[in-house]
């Protein structure tokens, strides 16, 4: 067991430090902010920005006294929501027949709210999910590990493996449920709505999921930059429930115990930051503790990365 137990640890930090790529990026130096209506909007990588100044119309390069670029507005004659939406879906739709950038193939007309920050009052715009990583806009979703206490008090979590089809990470391992806030949503709206299409968990269950907190972390994608924060939910479900695939994105379930889970990912068989809600869960329910884990310091503080940093 000391073997998997430092196997399992060190993976975790790996892939704590695989999420949270951005810093080490050799794109890093060159990227600049994006900015809508003096709020910076997201971070873009120089090589896009280069092409999205190329739409005058929608995106406008700011150059310092070098000549060299130091951000990118959305131009001040857009001034609505719906402008500026219709106006970025026009450059990013030409960009995806033109197959400039590889994540557009992924289109999947849906919407991510644009602000300074999740609780901002005020909504800059709405991105097409797939081209979100070009914007460097902050991304939210939710992941919900669903679990059972059995009789005899051990706790095990219900694991999905995710379809063939994925556009992203397909055949990995990842929680009982996971999807992105889409705009309009709050996370618990995410949480029912998302628990009802994977697992076919009924709203009744699935309000009774508990908030626990987040992870956060900024990503290096080969298209951009990918700042995401997930809030993560707790969801104890009964012992003779068991969640059903329903829409195609979870091929099947798993009930494992916390062993059989850290194998799973000493193995990188999960998804990177379903592994680290795993992570999160088995700190919270004192599965892992100071005095059974000598990475503990290091495990507990690996997935709260400022964005954009």
């Amino acid at each position: 067991m000391a073997v998997l137990e430092e196997g399992w640890a060190k993976e975790i930090l790996c892939i704590a430090a695989k999420c949270d790529s951005w810093r080490s990026s050799p794109d890093h130096g060159s990227s600049v902010p994006l900015i809508c209506d003096d709020v910076r909007a997201g971070l873009i990588k120089g090589h896009v920005a280069t092409t999205l100044v190329q739409y005058p119309h929608v995106f406008q390069g700011v150059y310092g006294g070098g000549g060299g670029l130091e951000s990118v507005r959305i131009v001040e004659g857009l001034r609505t929501v719906e402008e500026r939406t219709a106006a970025l879906n026009g450059v990013f739709g030409d960009l995806r027949d033109k197959g400039t950038y590889p994540c557009l193939r992924g289109w999947r007309n849906e919407n991510y709210s644009v602000g300074e920050s999740f609780s901002s009052k005020t909504v800059l715009f709405h991105c097409e999910r797939s081209a979100a990583k070009l914007l460097g806009m902050k991304q939210y979703g939710v992941h919900i590990n669903g679990y059972v206490r059995e009789a005899s008090g051990e706790i095990k979590m219900w694991i999905g493996k995710r379809s063939d089809n994925k556009q992203t990470y397909p055949g990995l391992l990842d929680n009982t449920v996971a999807g992105g806030i889409a705009a309009g949503d709050s996370p618990l709206e995410t949480v029912v709505k998302e628990c009802n299409e994977e697992a076919s968990i009924p709203p009744a269950i699935a309000t009774m999921a508990t908030p626990v907190g987040t992870i956060s972390y900024c990503h290096d994608a080969v298209d951009g930059v990918e700042p995401e924060t997930e809030f993560m939910y707790d969801l104890q479900l009964p012992l003779d429930f068991a969640p059903t695939p329903l829409d195609g994105e979870v091929s099947q379930y798993y009930l494992w115990g916390m062993n059989k889970i850290k194998e799973e990912i000493a193995n990188g068989h999960f998804k990177p930051n379903s592994a680290l809600v795993c992570l999160k869960f088995m700190i919270r329910h004192g599965l892992i503790t100071p005095e059974t884990e000598p990475l503990y310091e290091h495990l507990s503080c690996c997935s709260h990365i400022n964005h954009y940093q």
